[in-house]
Order: structure tokens, then C-alpha cells, then sequence
């Protein structure tokens, strides 16, 4: 008989690792690129499938190299690694696209248009009420948050905004300004 001490596990946690930093990397990158997304004039399922499709592709590729043979509770543990790959794998995934389509923009295609004011608000926080205005562009709905000095969005119908064409085709904003 062996003792505790003497016992080394034969498995190789490289790839486990791998995937715990990927992880975490991923939940970060993906809060950024909503900051990212919040500046560029894209549909919201594109940033969506982009988030949640390559990861499901690379889920099964992942589960083999981790588990040789069939393991025991696939189901669970198909699950979370679905999970973990979704909110890893897809927030680095994301956030190159969406990265690539902001810094690499067309800096010779800059474009300033009036767009028409859809919709005013107020989104409420904890301890601050932010004023918002919803403005159409090329068919696109797009929130735009005032700057918390600015509350008097009633009085303004237009928004002059000024943008470059992005690295993917999405247009991203570089001004905006409001217009009475």
C-alpha cells in the first residue's frame, strides 16, 4: 500500500488552468466590450451570437481533450463547462470583435449626420437619476446617455453625430451633440 505522501496524481491540469483564467479573462473582457457596444451602431444579436455561438462550437472540442473516457455525471459536467465556455471563451471572442471594430476605423470615411430623437428618459440608480435620449440611425435604435448636468432632454429633437466606419461595417460613434 502507498502513502498519501507518496501518491502523484497522474493528471495533467494544464488545460483545467488554462480554462479557469480564460474564464475570468473572459468575464472582464466582456464588461469592456459593453462599453464597446454602448459606442457603435450594431443590432444587439450580432454582439449575442458572437458571445454564445463559438463558444457552444468549442464546448464538445473542449470536453474531449479534458475527459478520455466517458466520465461520471456527463450531464453536470457537460453543463458547466458549457457554462464556463460561454462566459470565457465568449467574452474573449467578443470583445476582439468588438475591439477590432472600434480602434481599426476607416479614419477617411468620417461621417456627421442629424439623426431625429425617438425617445427621452430617465434610467434611476441607486442614489442618481441619468437622463437618456433613443435616437434612429440607418434603422437602428440607440440609447445614448446625457451627462448628468443635462437634464433638460425634453427640449432637444436632434442629434448630430459623428462617426467612422468601423473594420467590420459597423459604424462607430466619435461625437455626438444635441440639436434643438
Amino acid at each position: 500500500m502507498q502513502s498519501l505522501k507518496a501518491y502523484k496524481n497522474p493528471v495533467n491540469n494544464t488545460l483545467g488552468v488554462i480554462l479557469f483564467f480564460s474564464f475570468w479573462a473572459g468575464l472582464i473582457l466582456a464588461g469592456f466590450s459593453i462599453n464597446l457596444y454602448e459606442a457603435t451602431f450594431i443590432p444587439w444579436y450580432i454582439p449575442v451570437a458572437v458571445y454564445i455561438v463559438p463558444a457552444l462550437v468549442l464546448s464538445p472540442l473542449v470536453l474531449k481533450m479534458l475527459f478520455r473516457e466517458r466520465p461520471k455525471y456527463v450531464i453536470a459536467k457537460c453543463f458547466i463547462l458549457t457554462i464556463g465556455n460561454v462566459a470565457g471563451l465568449g467574452g474573449i471572442i467578443l470583445y476582439t470583435f468588438m475591439a477590432v471594430n472600434f480602434y481599426n476605423v476607416d479614419e477617411g470615411a468620417v461621417t456627421t449626420q442629424k439623426v431625429p430623437i425617438v425617445a427621452r428618459g430617465f434610467n434611476k440608480y441607486k442614489t442618481s437619476t441619468v437622463p437618456y435620449v433613443v435616437v434612429k440611425y440607418k434603422n437602428l435604435s440607440k440609447e445614448f446617455q446625457c451627462p448628468y448636468d443635462y437634464s433638460p432632454v425634453y427640449e432637444f429633437h436632434q442629434m448630430q453625430v459623428t462617426v467612422n466606419h468601423g473594420y467590420f461595417g459597423f459604424d462607430v460613434v466619435k461625437k455626438e451633440e444635441f440639436l434643438k
